[in-house]
């Protein structure tokens, strides 16, 4: 059985607030997400942008992140003799070793 329209349009009538709720609900849904990608293809532009070739992340076997990787003293040396390390006009190497360190702070 079908409902008649004049039935739907009355009730839109007569729930002004829940539909009003309903209405504002979704739109805040639709913003969110919207925001969400809006933000996340800023990010991605930016990288790319500010992104270059020359520069090179060097991780330990089997780190998942910079956070995981640790690169001891000799294994910096032997990243030192790579032949594709640039180097400046004045013949030093453009490399720069930099450690992650996170430090926990416990909120009061």
């Amino acid at each position: 059985m079908k409902i008649p329209f004049k039935y739907s349009f009355k009730n839109f009538k007569n729930r002004k607030l829940t539909n009003a709720i309903t209405v504002f609900g979704v739109a805040l849904v639709v913003f969110v997400f919207a925001a969400v990608l809006m933000m996340a293809y800023g990010i991605q532009k930016t990288l790319v942008a500010t992104g270059s070739e020359d520069n090179v992340i060097i991780l330990r076997k089997s780190a998942n992140s910079e956070i995981t990787s640790i690169i001891g003293g000799n294994i910096q040396n032997v990243i030192r003799t790579l032949p594709y390390i640039k180097t400046a006009n004045s013949g030093k190497q453009i490399i720069s070793y930099e450690p992650v360190v996170i430090i926990n702070v416990d909120k009061k």
